[in-house]
């Protein structure tokens, strides 16, 4: 018996105004058995397509074009939605109510993308 792929079934909303990081984190998302919600490259598009898509994991990039994405993750967090902060932030500058969530650092090899997508549905803080 063949073992599930580790985001099997997962609608995952990626979250990032790279569209080349974006593409990566989607191919990541789709080749371990995941359906990417997205890419959004703003938090309104995001938060739009949340309402919508209801996603069971999200991805999010802090910094969007200058834009942080720390009320994007509230929103998603009410929802009840696991994240994974993607960024070349230190972790250190993020508010302290997401001090202990999966942070993800740029850049980053797939394998810490897909650990840290599995830590934050998996291990939640």
């Amino acid at each position: 018996m063949r073992d599930r792929p580790p985001l099997a079934d997962q609608r995952v909303m990626i979250v990032e105004d790279s569209f080349l990081e974006a593409q990566a984190a989607c191919d990541i998302v789709q080749r371990h058995g995941g359906y990417v919600v997205g890419p959004h490259p703003t938090t309104h598009q995001a938060l739009m397509s949340a309402i919508e898509n209801r996603p069971t994991l999200a991805l999010l990039d802090v910094d969007l074009d200058g834009k942080m994405s720390f009320l994007l993750a509230d929103a998603l967090s009410s929802l009840g939605v696991p994240l994974a902060f993607f960024s070349g932030y230190d972790r250190a500058m993020a508010p302290e109510r997401f001090k202990s969530s999966t942070w993800i650092s740029k850049p980053a090899t797939d394998e810490a993308v897909l650990s840290g997508l599995e830590e934050a549905l998996y291990h939640r803080h």
